[in-house]
C-alpha cells in the first residue's frame, strides 16, 4: 500500500508541473499577442519564471513520499493522524511561522483566499507561533475564518529540510501522513502560485 501512495505521489508532482508549465506557456502565448505591461508580474522570456518552475519540480521530486511525524494537535483530543483519518482525503497544507516576513505570510494568506474557498475542510494551515492566541491574531483573515489552523510543535516538520529556511510553502498531505506536490511560492510570481492552487483543487477536490 505505502509504495502505491507513494507512485500516486509521484504521478499527482508530475501532474502539477505539467500544469504549472503549461499554464507558464499559455501566459506566455497570450504576452506575445499584447504588449506587456510594466506591473505584469512574467515578463515575455524571463528566465528566473522558469528556473523557478524547474526548481519547485526538483523540490517536490526529492520530498514526494516523505511521512511526517505524528503529533498531537494543541487544544485538541486527537493527533494530525486521527484529523487525517477523519478527512479520509489529500488536504492542502500551507505551512507559516512566526519568524517569516509578515509581507510573505501576508500575501500568501491573501492568494488562498482569493483562489480556494475558504470554508473548504480540506486546506490547512501549519504555524509555529510562541502562542495559539499570537498565531490566531497574525493569521486571521475575514475571509478565512473557518480553516482549520494548528500551531504546531517547532520540530513537528524537522524531516523537511526546507522547513528550516525562512519562507512559505505548500504541500499536499495524504491519509498515512506521506506528503507530495510541495510548492515554495515567489512573490514575484503570484500567477504561478495561482496556478498551484488551481492544480490542487484538483486533488483535494476543493
Amino acid at each position: 500500500m505505502g509504495k502505491f501512495i507513494i507512485k500516486v505521489g509521484v504521478v499527482l508532482t508530475i501532474l502539477l508541473a505539467i500544469l504549472l508549465v503549461f499554464g507558464l506557456y499559455n501566459y506566455y502565448s497570450k504576452a506575445n499577442k499584447r504588449s506587456v505591461n510594466a506591473d505584469a508580474d512574467i515578463n515575455v522570456g524571463d528566465k528566473d519564471s522558469i528556473d523557478h518552475c524547474l526548481s519547485n519540480f526538483q523540490i517536490a521530486l526529492k520530498y514526494n513520499g516523505v511521512k511526517i511525524s505524528n503529533f498531537a494537535l494543541e487544544d485538541r483530543k486527537d493527533s494530525l493522524s486521527d484529523f487525517l483519518k477523519k478527512r479520509n482525503k489529500p488536504i492542502l497544507v500551507l505551512r507559516l511561522k512566526e519568524s517569516y516576513c509578515n509581507l510573505c505570510v501576508d500575501n500568501e494568506l491573501n492568494l488562498l483566499g482569493k483562489y480556494m474557498r475558504p470554508d473548504s475542510m480540506n486546506i490547512v494551515l501549519f504555524g509555529t507561533y510562541s502562542s495559539t492566541k499570537l498565531m490566531n491574531i497574525a493569521l486571521s483573515r475575514e475571509k478565512m475564518n473557518m480553516l482549520a489552523v494548528f500551531n504546531i510543535p517547532p520540530e513537528a516538520l524537522n524531516i523537511l529540510q526546507l522547513d528550516k529556511t525562512l519562507t512559505p510553502y505548500y504541500f499536499i498531505l495524504l491519509p498515512n501522513l506521506r506528503i507530495t506536490s510541495v510548492f515554495i511560492p515567489e512573490k514575484a510570481y503570484p500567477k504561478l502560485t495561482r496556478q498551484y492552487l488551481e492544480s490542487a483543487k484538483q486533488i483535494i477536490g476543493n
